[in-house]
């Protein structure tokens, strides 16, 4: 028999382990909730579908989804299912008016409450437009040169030179570039007519006062690049017939573009609908009548890729002209630090207002030509220097002098 005194420290450990005790976690009930979007049928079909989301708390087992509409000639097919999602067809008589109707959905299953969700099914005329295209551009550059460039995407209107977005493109040539919303914005017709039409014809917008902006190209940060959607590289077009540029149009309303006009590469056709937001409008080349059909698109046709080529701008020579008066009839002419901002004076000519002219035939190159002239009679005189560039550009300029023979 045990000690009384071991028995009490016994009984007392007893009571302490019994203290201790933890209940197990209790599993949670079994239980669905359901999530539903509305659902569209044009006047005149018969049918449609309502997706169904069911959230399952530790439950796997077969739910029953039905369906029920207070209007008469509304019907919904129940189904049975084990997913977390399920269609259910939905009927229509022709009875049933245009609107929105109200549909309740109701979800059971063994041992489980029953859940139940509110959707509506609208019955409207036509179909609704689709979405606007995601106001970015994507893609492979072809035939990427391999460097590494930030490109930019400029608004096309008078008001502004705004930039709409920018991407960097590596050596792979993928672009990624999302499109901001222009925060200058001008009447549309106002930015065809005024920037692309310039012979006879003219271009509207319905409402009158829709305004946005045009995004075109891409031209690199150092402006000596651009980038366009289109079907054929820029080296070849617009000379192919059927060939498509693609462009984006941002609008602030919903409406439309019509009207044709003449411009610099061919006559210019708008059938345009405008969505609010960004748009994909496609201008295709018909060679035979040297004509731009422009038109709304809701995706970028199979055919139009991005291309790039460089751009060939030829900056202008800088005549710089020094006539310094030596006497009273002899005067000192300096033009030699006229220059080539990308290339070389080719050829000059200095003009003395007197019928005399020198050029480099007389002194050489331009980094020569610096002289005295001597004139015979008094009287104002007009110099003028005029200076080209390798690619045939020129410019001029003059200084007035008086002369005392």
């Amino acid at each position: 028999m045990l000690p009384k005194s071991l028995m009490a420290v016994l009984l007392v450990l007893a009571a302490l382990l019994a203290a201790c005790k933890v209940d197990p976690p209790s599993t949670p009930k079994p239980a669905i909730s359901l999530s539903a979007s509305g659902a569209s049928i044009v006047t005149g079909q018969t049918s449609g579908q309502l997706r169904v989301s069911i959230t399952r708390t530790n439950y796997t087992g077969e739910v029953t989804i039905e369906a029920q509409s207070a209007t008469s000639g509304i019907s919904v097919t129940s189904q049975k299912t084990t997913a977390d999602s399920v269609t259910l067809p939905v009927t229509l008589s022709s009875s049933v008016a245009k609107g929105d109707h109200p549909l309740t959905i109701r979800a059971s299953g063994q041992g489980l409450e029953t859940a139940q969700a509110q959707v509506m099914l609208t019955v409207s005329d036509t179909t609704p437009p689709p979405p606007p295209p995601p106001p970015g551009i994507r893609g492979k550059i072809q035939n990427w040169n391999g460097d590494t460039v930030t490109l930019k995407a400029y608004s096309f209107n008078s008001l502004s030179s705004e930039t709409l977005g920018r991407a960097e493109v590596g050596e792979d040539g993928l672009l990624e570039m999302e499109l901001a919303v222009p925060t200058t914005q001008q009447d549309l017709d106002s930015v065809i007519n005024e920037n692309f039409c310039g012979g006879a014809g003219t271009v509207s917008s319905s409402p009158s006062a829709l305004v946005g902006s045009f995004m075109f190209s891409l031209y690199s940060a150092e402006g000596d690049l651009e980038v366009l959607e289109q079907s054929y590289p820029a080296s070849e077009s617009p000379e192919i017939d059927g060939d498509v540029f693609l462009f984006r149009a941002y609008s602030a309303d919903v409406g439309t573009l019509e009207g044709n006009c003449g411009s610099g590469f061919g006559s210019l056709q708008f059938d345009v609908s405008l969505a609010k937001g960004w748009n994909l409008l496609a201008a295709t080349y018909n060679k035979s009548s040297n004509t731009f059909t422009v038109k709304s698109v809701s995706e970028t046709p199979k055919n139009v890729k991005l291309y790039w080529h460089y751009l060939d701008y030829n900056d202008y020579p800088v005549a710089n002209l020094s006539v310094t008066p030596y006497g009273y009839n002899r005067v000192f002419v300096d033009a030699s630090y006229s220059y080539d901002p990308d290339g070389y004076i080719s050829y000059y000519t200095i003009d003395m207002g007197d019928g005399t002219v020198y050029s480099d035939y007389d002194f050489g190159g331009i980094s020569n030509a610096y002289f005295y002239h001597t004139y015979y009679s008094s009287g104002y005189y007009t110099i003028t220097l005029t200076v080209y560039d390798d690619s045939g550009d020129s410019s001029s300029t003059s200084q007035e002098i008086y002369v005392y023979y």
